[in-house]
C-alpha cells in the first residue's frame, strides 16, 4: 500500500507507453485522486505533461515533495534496474522544483461533467459556467472526518441517517484556493476535452463514473 501509486505509475507506462501517456495536446484524468500523489508522480517521475487532478480535496503533496528534496527519486538512489521507471529525474534532480499537478476541485459526476464539457451554445455555456462555480463552492463546503466525505449538513455519505457533529476532523484547510487549482470553467472545459486517459486508484464511489465518462469519449481507462 505504501508504493501503490508508484505500482499504478509503472502498470500505465507498461500498458500504454510513454509515447500515449504524452500524447500530443492531450490530458490524463486522475479521478477521485485524493492528495495528487499518482499525478506528481505522472508528471515528476515519469514525465507525462498534463495530468490533471479531479476531486472535491485539496491536494496534499508534503510527502512525495519531502521524498524529491531528499533526492529519493534520483538514479543514484533508485538503482540500475528501477531508475528506467523515473524518466524524468536524473542526479541532482532534487536541486529543481517539481511540478505540482493541476486540480479540478470538484466531484467527477459523469454525466453532469459531461454536459458541461460538452456546452456549445451561450445559454448552455452560461450554464455550465454556473454550474462549475456551484461545484468548487460545495467541495469547499465539504470537510474530510474519520468517517469519510461529509456533506455540507455534516452526514456522512456512508452513513447518510447518523449525525457526525462529534466526529474527529482530519487537519485540512478546504476553504483556501490554491495556485494549482482551476477556477475558471472555461479552462477546466479545455482540460476535460482534451482527456485520453481517465484513472481512478481506490476512487470508491467514482469508479462507476469513470467509467461512463471513458465510454462517452472513448478513451481508455484504468480503475484499481
Amino acid at each position: 500500500n505504501q508504493h501503490k501509486n508508484c505500482v499504478l505509475r509503472i502498470f500505465l507506462m507498461q500498458t500504454y507507453g510513454l509515447d500515449y501517456l504524452n500524447r500530443q495536446n492531450g490530458v490524463i484524468i486522475d479521478a477521485a485522486g485524493g492528495k495528487g500523489e499518482l499525478a506528481w508522480e505522472l508528471i515528476n517521475l515519469s514525465g507525462v505533461k498534463e495530468c490533471v487532478v479531479v476531486d472535491p480535496r485539496q491536494l496534499n503533496l508534503s510527502l512525495v515533495q519531502t521524498k524529491w528534496k531528499k533526492g529519493l527519486f534520483e538514479p543514484k538512489r533508485t538503482g540500475p534496474v528501477f531508475s528506467k521507471w523515473y524518466p524524468a529525474c536524473e542526479d541532482g534532480c532534487k536541486m529543481r522544483q517539481s511540478k505540482t499537478p493541476r486540480h479540478i476541485r470538484c466531484f467527477l459526476d459523469g454525466e453532469a461533467c459531461l454536459d458541461f464539457m460538452n456546452a456549445a451554445s451561450d445559454e448552455d455555456i452560461s450554464r455550465a459556467e454556473e454550474w462549475y462555480q456551484n461545484q468548487l463552492i460545495r467541495a469547499k463546503e465539504m470537510s474530510w472526518t474519520s468517517k469519510g466525505l461529509t456533506h455540507e449538513d455534516g452526514t456522512s455519505y456512508k452513513e447518510e441517517e447518523e449525525d457526525t457533529n462529534n466526529d474527529e476532523k482530519l487537519p485540512s484547510e478546504t476553504l483556501e484556493t490554491t495556485e494549482s487549482e482551476i477556477g475558471c470553467s472555461q479552462e477546466a472545459r479545455k482540460v476535460l476535452q482534451k482527456s485520453h486517459l481517465i484513472v481512478g486508484l481506490h476512487c470508491d464511489q467514482a469508479a462507476g463514473e469513470i467509467v461512463d465518462f471513458a465510454a462517452a469519449r472513448k478513451i481508455p481507462w484504468c480503475v484499481v
